[in-house]
């Protein structure tokens, strides 16, 4: 009678306790271990693969419009979930020492695994991101030191609070707390996305975990899960594991489908990159592996050998203002026969959005404002140079406009006239820039090939009414006038 009594107790929950948590006494056995553990587990692996799979969903529906085709997005998928799956498991391994010490009301061996881990967390962002100069010396360490103390000192002291929190929440209350950690997940992913994009990787990455755990380890409810949700749970995760051999080499054939990910998807990205460092360079479906793939078959092949190029810019040119990008008015009528004939770029994008610099950028593959803005690249190669050592003939006809602002820095440039043998350095009509190649033309008898860049003003401001294309008196108006008298030019030339 006694023995049932205290059988009986021992299964009764304490009054801290919330429905569907663990019992804190009880036989130790091995079922009950893994029915305790391996519920926390799969609640955190299920919120971490929808906390990716949700922002994948996001970030894929807004960009849907970079993706090739939907046969291309399916597939990417199919190659992607593996390494999410992995990754899930990986965030829900870290979550679950915190997870069993708010189980156990924030006691427990799990406090202390759970505070060393928020140490060496936070001891490893604070050391990624103090590379700079600003943490030599003394500084990096220090400053690890610090990170790392405050954040062992924040975990030790809150998971007992937390803990309490969660046990006494009311199941209305449960479910507007759960409401509240979705906001602050995505609140979290939204500062990865926007705040200093591209520098310190440790910290994005720092923050991409925080967002998993955030929602895994703050989720009330977490220890709630039935024994049929953990067996399919767990037969989810086999099928991942035994298709994650091959995901990456698959994954690593749909570029555009990573780079949207990598661009815009904080947390994602970090699976992707995964999935790069688990596909040998070798292994890539680009690489070379043979005679074969070394070059492209004789019918892809462009051979500019001999051949002459030229290169025709027009300032202050808008995209949306040419036929061949879906301008409904006639401005470009030589553009778009080009295009019809040639190669059209849907999406191309100017280093800078300023003419000097964007020239400068052009005639040397580099990005100039930056190095300029450090008193570097002045020294640049160019193209014209490159092609001279190529027994190329060089010409550029362009305004002095093209180094109007910011002259300093451009003196190199505008003295050496990016390296063209020969150069007309004056405001000139599309018309007159057309006489003026001609010109120089008939005065070119040799057999070299020749590299002419022609640079087109008409569009700047102010915008002047062009008699053979009077489109009216409005500024936008005699702004497409300018446009079309520049095509006029682009035909002839």
């Amino acid at each position: 009678m006694t023995g049932g009594t205290a059988q009986g107790a021992a299964a009764t929950p304490s009054a801290d306790q919330r429905p569907g948590d663990p019992p804190e006494t009880g036989p130790a056995d091995a079922g009950s271990i893994l029915a305790r553990y391996g519920g926390l587990w799969t609640t955190a692996w299920l919120w971490a693969l929808a906390a990716l799979a949700v922002e994948g969903l996001v970030v894929l529906l807004l960009q849907f419009r970079a993706v090739v085709s939907t046969l291309e997005l399916a597939r990417a998928l199919g190659a992607l979930f593996p390494l999410i799956a992995f990754c899930a498991a990986l965030i829900a391994v870290i979550s679950l020492p915190v997870l069993a010490t708010l189980a156990k009301n924030g006691h427990g061996r799990g406090r202390l695994i759970a505070t060393l881990t928020g140490l060496g967390g936070a001891g490893l962002t604070a050391w990624g991101v103090s590379g700079g100069r600003h943490f030599e010396g003394w500084r990096r360490p220090a400053f690890t030191l610090l990170v790392a103390s405050l954040a062992t000192v924040v975990c030790w002291w809150m998971l007992p609070r937390v803990a309490a929190i969660r046990a006494r929440m009311a199941v209305s209350a449960r479910r507007r707390m759960t409401g509240l950690v979705i906001a602050t997940a995505a609140g979290l992913d939204v500062t990865n996305l926007l705040v200093l994009p591209r520098l310190y990787p440790a910290f994005h990455l720092s923050l991409a975990m925080l967002t998993c755990l955030t929602v895994t380890l703050l989720i009330p409810g977490a220890a709630k899960t039935s024994r049929v949700r953990r067996w399919l749970a767990f037969a989810f995760f086999v099928v991942a594991v035994v298709s994650l051999p091959g995901a990456p080499q698959r994954l690593a054939r749909y570029d555009n489908i990573r780079w949207i990910v990598t661009e815009s998807a904080p947390m994602l990205g970090w699976v992707v990159r995964l999935g790069a460092k688990l596909t040998p360079h070798k292994d890539h479906p680009l690489a070379a592996t043979g005679p074969e793939t070394q070059s492209p078959s004789p019918g892809k092949v462009t051979d500019f050998r001999g051949h002459s190029v030229l290169l025709i810019t027009v300032d202050a040119l808008r995209a949306d203002h040419v036929g061949a990008y879906g301008y409904a008015r006639p401005t470009t009528k030589a553009i778009d026969e080009l295009a019809a004939q040639g190669v059209v770029f849907e999406a191309a994008y100017t280093p800078t959005p300023h003419t000097s610099y964007a020239l400068t950028s052009l005639m040397t593959g580099k990005y100039m404002r930056p190095l300029l803005l450090q008193g570097l690249g002045a020294n640049s190669d160019t193209w014209a140079a490159s092609l001279r050592r190529y027994d190329y003939q060089t010409a550029a006809f362009y305004p002095p406009a093209a180094f109007f602002i910011d002259k300093p820095r451009f003196e190199s440039f505008r003295l050496s006239g990016f390296d063209f043998e020969y150069r007309k350095n004056q405001f000139s009509s599309a018309a007159a820039r057309v006489r003026e190649v001609d010109a120089y033309l008939n005065q070119h008898h040799g057999s070299q090939p020749l590299f002419t860049w022609v640079h087109l003003f008409e569009p700047h401001e102010p915008y002047v009414v062009q008699a053979a294309h009077d489109f009216g008196l409005r500024d936008i108006d005699r702004y497409d006038g300018e446009i079309a008298a520049a095509d006029d030019a682009i035909g002839k030339l």
